[in-house]
């Protein structure tokens, strides 16, 4: 159900974190940034250290009275550091640069690997049906060579997207070439005049009827103190490019319909899908299991290719 008290969540949660200014997201029990069953808002404006270099803190509240249940120091909670461990290694900027050159490199490995894994015309078949199945799971060279081929266009993919969650600057001239130009923006011309100041939730359920959706998926700051961005999940996807962005104004009283999957300039839509492809949620609800189970794939790579190394060593 939809969270029944949010103009509570925010003076409510300052009073928890003071001097950090108004929160910049807020996120409903179970959406994919919080999976607890506690609203979330997220302040910024701390010093960052620890696992993470964010300054990000976190206020869980009741959802339906916004009453304060715990304060999370993001960047020090052991329960943020696998994220930022996959990100950047817990190195901010330079652990970035890092994941990015690794990326790179995987990508290579992947294609020479294809290299030295094509066969004879004839034989291709033969080296895709991985049989007898008790050699592909027990010798290192059919294991790495099924395994391989046969996680090859997931990991390409997950290696290009994590290059771009990286490193956006090196990828971003290419989605530049493969998209078309973006128009000129026309919400501020669509804008509403202003009328009677309204509450977010007022605008929340306005909002919903507006996406025609049931719910909002996550609220963040705009640019001015009084505009929030509220955002809808289409048919309750995960993936971000299908999302629909409300721009509500409180204190004239205004909604704007932002962005939609239909209108969302191609660049744009081209990153998020990006983000979409990376963490399965482009594909429905399979894909993060998906992404999940090709994870082990570079671990069975690793080992049966440290395997196949240990044998050239002994014959040298």
């Amino acid at each position: 159900q939809a969270p029944a008290s949010l103009d509570r969540w925010i003076p409510n949660g300052q009073a928890a974190v003071p001097g950090l200014g108004r929160p910049i997201a807020l996120w409903p029990p179970f959406t994919e940034h919080n999976i607890s069953d506690a609203g979330m808002l997220i302040f910024q404006a701390r010093d960052p250290g620890g696992f993470g270099n964010t300054g990000f803190v976190a206020v869980l509240v009741a959802p339906d009275t916004g009453d304060v249940l715990g304060v999370v120091d993001v960047d020090r909670s052991p329960a943020y550091a696998p994220l930022f461990f996959h990100r950047d290694f817990w190195g901010g900027r330079v652990g970035s640069f890092v994941v990015g050159v690794m990326a790179l490199g995987s990508l290579f490995l992947l294609a020479a690997g294809v290299y030295l894994w094509w066969p004879a015309a004839n034989r291709i078949g033969r080296k895709l049906s991985g049989r007898p199945w008790r050699l592909s799971f027990t010798r290192a060279r059919p294991m790495h060579d099924w395994v391989g081929v046969w996680t090859l266009p997931i990991l390409i993919l997950l290696s290009f997207t994590g290059l771009y969650i990286a490193q956006p600057s090196w990828v971003e001239p290419a989605i530049a070439v493969m998209t078309a130009p973006d128009a000129p923006s026309t919400a501020a011309a669509a804008a509403p005049p202003c009328g009677a100041p309204m509450t977010l939730d007022a605008a929340a359920t306005r909002a919903a009827a507006l996406a025609n959706a049931p719910a909002f998926r996550s609220i963040y700051a705009g640019e001015g103190d009084t505009v929030w961005e509220i955002t809808f999940a289409a048919d309750g996807s995960d993936a971000l490019h299908r999302e629909t962005h409300v721009l509500a104004d409180l204190s004239c009283g205004t909604l704007v319909v932002g962005a939609t999957p239909e209108t969302r300039p191609s660049s744009e839509a081209a990153a998020l899908w990006l983000f979409g492809l990376h963490d399965g949620t482009a594909f429905g609800d399979a894909g993060p299991v998906l992404v999940s189970l090709a994870g082990v794939a570079p671990l069975i790579l690793m080992i049966s290719g440290f395997r196949l190394w240990l044998r050239t060593r002994r014959i040298t």
